[in-house]
């Protein structure tokens, strides 16, 4: 059994790939559990981090940032 690229991996889980090359992946997953895990631990990272650039994005600059950026 061939095992799904990390490539189609990254694209299914950002929704890149195509609808036919979403049902093969989807295929493939139901039946392997190493594609399986790999598919999970790639959700996980995502998903961490996704969370860390809204945490990022919530949070304001010290105000030496925010007044002195441009100043030389």
């Amino acid at each position: 059994m061939q095992h799904i690229t990390d490539g189609a991996i990254d694209g299914y889980v950002l929704g890149t790939l195509s609808p036919l090359r979403v049902k093969e992946v989807e295929e493939h997953l139901l039946v392997c559990e190493t594609c399986q895990e790999r598919l999970d631990g790639t959700s996980d990272f995502v998903q961490s981090i996704s969370a860390a650039v809204l945490e990022l994005r919530q949070m304001k600059a010290p105000f030496t940032l925010r007044v002195g950026s441009g100043s030389s």
